[in-house]
């Protein structure tokens, strides 16, 4: 399957899936969590942003809980903070 093709790099740590936007601080971590629910071990899954806001916006928390996934520790960062070696284009 996807992830038996996909999941390990070269170097055997997972491949890396990264949802970029602008301020990282909302839709971007709610997705962060649902796909990484989601392609479970298979995958790592993060998020961030271009200018990103430096938190993640009460709504989306409190939205996620509701789904019954944990947003509390997240955190909006900088695109150029993720080791994009990772990342398979």
């Amino acid at each position: 399957g996807i992830a038996n093709e996909f999941g390990s790099s070269c170097a055997g740590s997972k491949s890396l899936i990264l949802i970029l936007c602008t301020a990282n601080a909302c839709r971007s971590q709610m997705g962060e969590a649902i796909l990484q629910t989601v392609v479970g071990d298979a995958f790592e899954v993060v998020s961030a942003g271009c200018l990103p806001l430096g938190y993640v916006h009460e709504g989306a928390i409190e939205a996620m809980a509701e789904k019954g996934l944990d947003l509390r520790e997240a955190k909006s960062q900088h695109w150029t903070s993720i080791s994009i070696e990772r990342l398979r284009l």
